[in-house]
């Protein structure tokens, strides 16, 4: 019992260190869109690629753009992005799964440009808040998850040593009513030992008697 309680802790332990690597934004050229432009990155430690697929397929429908999936790329066309732009947008964007969790590699394309920090300042600080706090949203997810996980195993552990408790306190009772019992019975003993000496006695008075009536009987004449 003592390991997995320690192994349960070591794991929860390493999954709340990678929560805790810092979220980071970058940019680069990558070959997305149909040719190399600018792009965003950001890295989700520990994240799982159908959910952060899902998420984010959900985070690019509510811009209210023409959605089109293919494998691992989603672009958004006719999108509205009001913090970038009045106008509709286009996004270009990839996930890549990885053993220690999901890249997102966007760019987003504002007036038929493709924005960045050396044309649009402005719009790409804009580009990495709402890729920043689309990763943030799904590590605060995972670590809800993990909260919850841990709530119910807290809970089971508290139960359990609440069983513990009650049963302890009910042996404790029956050792109680054990130990009552054992005195009346060794009071019963005690009663059946002075009974049995004095049905004992009786007996040798009643035996005299039965023997004196024998003899009177053989002495009858």
């Amino acid at each position: 019992m003592k390991f997995k309680i320690l192994a349960f802790a070591v794991l929860m332990a390493c999954s709340f260190m990678s929560f805790a690597q810092k979220t980071v934004v970058s940019e680069a050229d990558e070959n997305i869109g149909g040719a190399i432009n600018p792009t965003f990155t950001v890295f989700i430690e520990g994240a799982e690629y159908k959910t952060v697929m899902k998420a984010w397929k959900k985070y690019l429908e509510d811009q209210k753009g023409k959605i089109v999936v293919d494998k691992n790329d989603i672009t958004v066309s006719n999108a509205m992005f009001p913090s970038l732009s009045a106008t509709p947008m286009a996004v270009f964007s990839r996930l890549m799964d990885d053993k220690a969790g999901v890249r997102i590699t966007a760019a987003f394309v504002k007036d038929g440009q493709y924005i960045n920090t050396a044309r649009m300042e402005t719009e790409a600080v804009a580009v990495k808040k709402i890729i920043y706090d689309f990763a943030i949203g799904i590590k605060k997810k995972m670590v809800e998850e993990k909260l919850k996980d841990a709530t119910k195993e807290l809970e089971k552990r508290n139960d359990k040593s609440q069983d513990l408790v009650d049963r302890k306190s009910r042996l404790e009772k029956d050792i109680a009513n054990y130990k009552e019992k054992i005195k009346d019975a060794e009071r019963d003993i005690e009663d059946n030992i002075k009974q049995q000496s004095e049905a004992k006695a009786k007996a040798e008075e009643q035996m005299k008697i039965v023997q004196e009536i024998k003899d009177t009987l053989n002495n009858v004449d």
